[in-house]
């Protein structure tokens, strides 16, 4: 993972000293030695569906046979945290993409307040993180050297193959990019996006997205634009221009050209994926949800589809249910017209393996019942959306400190 390159910018220690440090306790608990009740700890801890390693054993085959491999695996993971030396078959694995998808209103309008936003991707963040920076990153929030080898070890010999991921430890490098905003902000001249100013909020992270917020004028852009190009410098990350997009709110034609001249990216239209969720400026309609079910017609069509047995096509519409639908169903409700197509093309492949018959020889309510009851337990999905928004609508209730929420 990443690359160890001398020719990059200094990290701006000021701006990292106004992040969170570590204090003299937290750092000797991070170098405590490990026990075997916290190996075993780990392990519970790891659900039983994750992803296999390379030998294709995943949790749940560790969980099972504990007590014929517990001295194995403890040995081999002390020895790790002894010499700093890691076993290679733990740093390989087979990885997969990360699928990437509230944005303040007022966009795409002349009207308002000026108001910029600017959603920016880096370019294959995985291989590009600089170790010289992670370790400098490491020594400034007070993490002991022991502990940074030990990090350093883990980045440096990984082995992988697959689409590029982002592990957790990529996160540390963004508290270089919240410090210069940080910093960027006690400055007078820079004004905070309307929406944000009270939250003082400048920047929203997610993986190797990023979002940057603003008011909609040359000066704050501009400086914006500087302190990320200073955290790109310092970090070896490269921005991805075309991927790169600027969104302007209460702005004119010829203000807009001005600031995308600036920051050298193109016009945001909306709607717009952000963590897989449709967002726009408006109300969603039925034409946002299209790309939902073309995607589920799209897995049906596939070919190896046609060649599955009635028990193979009604897993493979949980697959669906649960793997696509549920998660936009957990961000928003969703209208009757919708759900209706999505559960007549599921009716529709499971008794001819087809998306447009009508033969439905059981009706699909008892369908989606349990298995005592007679039903396959496929997911009522207007029952479910139900369900996942009185989920959202209680966590809005119990997290007010929620920056969501807020």
């Amino acid at each position: 993972m990443g690359k160890d390159e001398t020719e990059l910018q200094h990290i701006d220690i000021e701006a990292m000293r106004m992040g969170p440090q570590l204090n003299m306790l937290q750092r000797e608990s991070l170098i405590k030695n490990v026990t075997e009740e916290e190996i075993q700890k780990a392990l519970a801890g790891i659900g039983d569906l994750k992803s296999l390693g390379m030998d294709g054993f995943g949790s749940k085959f560790f969980k099972a046979c504990w007590h014929l491999i517990k001295h194995d695996v403890i040995v081999t993971v002390k020895e790790y945290f002894d010499t700093g030396q890691i076993y290679k078959a733990f740093n390989s694995t087979v990885v997969t993409l990360i699928p990437k998808g509230e944005i303040p209103k007022g966009y795409g309008r002349e009207g308002g307040t000026p108001r910029v936003m600017m959603q920016i991707d880096l370019q294959k963040a995985y291989d590009m993180v600089n170790w010289r920076a992670m370790e400098c990153i490491l020594k400034e929030i007070g993490i002991a050297k022991k502990f940074i080898d030990w990090i350093l070890a883990s980045m440096t010999t990984i082995s992988y193959k697959g689409i590029q991921f982002l592990p957790s430890c990529l996160f540390l490098l963004w508290s270089i990019c919240i410090g210069l905003c940080k910093k960027m902000q006690n400055d007078p001249n820079f004004n905070h996006h309307p929406k944000c100013a009270k939250l003082n909020l400048t920047n929203l992270i997610f993986a190797d997205d990023v979002l940057l917020f603003c008011r909609g004028d040359p000066t704050s852009v501009e400086m914006m634009q500087q302190a990320f190009s200073k955290f790109i410098k310092s970090t070896g990350l490269i921005a991805n221009p075309s991927k790169s997009t600027m969104f302007c709110g209460g702005i004119d034609n010829i203000m807009q050209r001005r600031l995308h001249k600036i920051t050298g990216f193109k016009e945001g239209v909306f709607p717009v994926k952000y963590l897989r969720v449709p967002l726009t400026c408006k109300r969603l309609t039925i034409q946002h949800y299209l790309p939902l079910i073309d995607k589920i017609l799209a897995r049906i069509h596939h070919w190896t589809a046609k060649l599955l047995t009635y028990a193979g096509r009604i897993q493979l519409v949980k697959s669906i249910i649960s793997g696509i639908a549920q998660y936009r169903m957990s961000c928003f409700p969703f209208p009757k017209i919708v759900l209706a197509k999505i559960d007549r093309i599921c009716r529709s492949f499971i008794w001819t393996g087809t998306e447009n018959s009508r033969k439905s020889p059981v009706e699909w309510s008892t369908i989606c019942k349990p298995y005592a009851q007679g039903g396959l337990q496929i997911l009522n999905l207007q029952v479910w959306n139900h369900v996942l928004m009185l989920k959202c609508l209680w966590n809005i209730c119990r997290m007010a400190k929620n920056l969501w929420v807020k």
